[in-house]
C-alpha cells in the first residue's frame, strides 16, 4: 500500500503561507499539522511582517500546536497573546485549553469558571467543561452538564448531536434518537442526521423500528445518492423486514426493492476495480445476496401461478388437482410448498372446482383463502430445498404431526441462521469502509512525518 502524497509546506514563500492560513481561518479548516509547519519554517521567520493578523495568526497556531501535543510552541503563542491582550478572556481561553492539553483539569475547570463568571453568555466555555468530563471518562457527568446547557441553547445543534453520541455509548438508543430527532428539526435536509437516526433505529431493532429506519434510509438515499452506507441501510431493511410475518406482496415489493439496491452497491465496487483490489470481490458478494432476495420473489410468484391466485395467471383445470398441483410444484423446484397440509390442498381443490356462478361473498373468501394460505407459508420459499429434500420426500410428511413440527424447527433455524449470516456481512462491510478511511488517515499522517524526516535529513547533510 502506497502512502499518499502530501504538500511540503516548507518550500512555501510567505505569502502564499500567509494566504492559506487565512483560508483556513475562514473555512474553519482544522489542519493542525500543516499549520504547525507552516509557522515554523515560513511564516515564523518575519512575524512583524503580517501586520495586526499576527495575533489571529498566533490563536490559530497555538490551538494547532494543542493538537499536536507541542506545547512549548502554544506556550509561545499565548505569552505574545497576552503580552499585547492582558487580562484578555480569549487569551485566558488558550491557557485553560493548553491545561487540558496538559490534563490539569482542575485547573482548567477553575479557569473556565472564572471566564463563565465575566460574561455568562458565551456558550463555549460550558462547552469545553463537557468536553473535560468527557476526556476524564465521566460520561454521565457530562450528559447531566449537556441536558443542563441545552435548557438555555436548546437550538444548538452540535450539543444535540454530542449528547446523541454519549447516549449511545451508554446503550440507551431511544433517547440517541431523540437527540438527532432535534438536530432534524434543525436541519431537516441533513442527510448525515437522517443516516445516524435511521441506524439508531435499525440498531433498536423490532419490525416498527426497522420500517421508520428504512424510511429514514431512503430520505438520506435521495439527498445523496453517492452514499454507499445509506444504500447497505436500506439493503439491510429490506432483508430484515423480508424475513417478518407480512403478506405476499410486500414481501415481493421488498426482495424486488433489495435486490435492486443491492445492484447500486456492486455497480460502486465496480467503478473501484483498478483501484481497490478487493472490489470485484465485494461486488460479486453483494450480488449474491440481491440474487437471493430476487430469487424469492420469482419463486413466490410461480407458486401463485401454480395455485392460480395470481391475477393473470393461465391455470388448467389440471392444475387443480392435489396430484397434478404436486407434479407442477416439484418442476419448478417449489418442493417444500408440499409442507402445506394436504387437508389445505385438498379444501383449496375443492373451494376452486366450484361452479362459476357463486355468489360474490364466496369468491372473496376463495381469494382471502388462497392469500392466507401463501402468507402462512411464505417462509417455505427459501434457498433450502436441497438441505432437506430427502425429509421432504418421505411418505410421513402428510400423516405425521411431529415430523411436520420437526422440520419447522428446522426451517426456522436455517432461516435465521442465513438472515444473521447476511447481516453480519453487510455490517462487515460497512465497518471495512470506516476501516479504510482511517487508514488513508494514517497514510496521511505518516507521509508528513516522513517528509519531515526527510527535511532533517536534507539540513544534516546541507551542515
Amino acid at each position: 500500500m502506497g502512502y499518499l502524497e502530501t504538500k511540503d509546506w516548507t518550500t512555501v514563500s510567505f505569502e502564499v503561507g500567509r494566504k492559506t492560513l487565512r483560508e483556513w481561518r475562514e473555512d474553519q479548516s482544522r489542519r493542525s499539522e500543516e499549520v504547525v509547519e507552516l509557522w515554523e519554517h515560513v511564516l515564523s521567520r518575519s512575524p512583524s511582517s503580517l501586520g495586526d493578523e499576527v495575533w489571529m495568526i498566533y490563536e490559530q497556531v497555538c490551538i494547532a500546536a494543542l493538537d499536536c501535543a507541542r506545547y512549548d510552541l502554544a506556550m509561545e503563542c499565548i505569552q505574545e497573546l497576552d503580552k499585547r491582550f492582558p487580562r484578555s478572556n480569549r487569551v485566558l481561553k488558550l491557557q485553560a485549553m493548553r491545561y487540558e492539553a496538559l490534563e490539569q483539569y482542575s485547573s482548567a475547570v477553575s479557569l473556565y469558571d472564572k471566564l463563565l463568571e465575566a460574561d455568562s453568555t458565551n456558550n463555549s466555555y460550558r462547552k469545553r467543561k463537557v468536553s473535560i468530563l468527557m476526556a476524564q471518562g465521566k460520561r454521565l457527568d457530562a450528559i447531566k452538564e449537556l441536558n443542563e446547557y441545552l435548557k438555555i441553547y436548546i437550538n444548538d445543534s452540535e450539543a444535540w448531536l454530542q449528547l446523541s453520541e454519549l447516549f449511545l455509548l451508554e446503550s440507551d438508543f431511544s433517547k440517541a434518537a431523540h437527540c438527532l430527532e432535534e438536530c432534524l428539526l434543525a436541519a431537516p435536509l441533513n442527510a448525515l442526521y437522517l443516516r445516524r437516526l435511521a441506524d439508531i433505529r435499525y440498531t433498536q431493532g423490532g419490525q416498527d423500528n426497522v420500517e421508520i429506519a428504512k424510511s429514514y434510509y431512503e430520505q438520506a438515499y435521495k439527498l445523496n445518492p453517492e452514499d454507499v452506507r445509506s444504500q447497505y441501510g436500506l439493503l439491510l431493511c429490506a432483508t430484515q423486514l423480508a424475513q417478518g410475518k407480512i403478506s405476499a406482496e410486500k414481501k415481493k415489493e421488498l426482495s424486488s426493492s433489495g435486490a435492486a439496491i443491492a445492484e447500486k452497491i456492486a455497480e460502486h465496487y465496480d467503478e473501484l476495480t483498478g483501484i481497490n483490489p478487493e472490489a470485484p470481490q465485494l461486488a460479486d458478494l453483494v450480488r449474491t445476496i440481491g440474487k437471493q432476495m430476487d430469487g424469492l420473489e420469482e419463486r413466490l410468484s410461480e407458486v401463485e401461478r401454480v395455485l392460480g391466485i395470481s391475477e393473470l395467471s393461465e391455470v388448467n383445470a389440471a392444475d387443480l388437482d392435489v396430484e397434478s398441483l404436486r407434479n407442477s410444484l416439484l418442476s419448478k423446484g417449489c418442493s417444500q410448498v408440499f409442507k402445506i397440509k394436504m387437508e389445505d390442498l385438498q379444501k383449496l381443490k375443492s373451494t376452486m372446482t366450484e361452479p362459476n356462478m357463486k355468489p360474490l361473498d364466496e369468491k372473496l373468501n376463495t381469494v382471502q383463502f388462497c392469500e392466507d394460505l401463501i402468507r402462512k407459508r411464505i417462509d417455505l420459499l427459501e434457498e433450502w430445498d436441497a438441505n432437506i429434500q430427502p425429509v421432504l420426500d418421505s411418505e410421513a410428511i402428510p400423516t405425521s404431526e411431529q415430523h411436520s413440527a420437526a422440520l419447522d424447527g428446522i426451517e426456522k433455524d436455517l432461516n435465521e441462521s442465513l438472515a444473521t449470516y447476511q447481516r453480519e456481512v453487510l455490517e462487515l462491510m460497512i465497518f471495512y469502509e470506516d476501516f479504510k478511511k482511517l487508514m488513508n488517515t494514517l497514510n496521511q499522517r505518516v507521509e508528513t512525518l516522513n517528509s519531515k524526516v526527510r527535511n532533517l535529513e536534507k539540513k544534516k547533510e546541507a551542515v
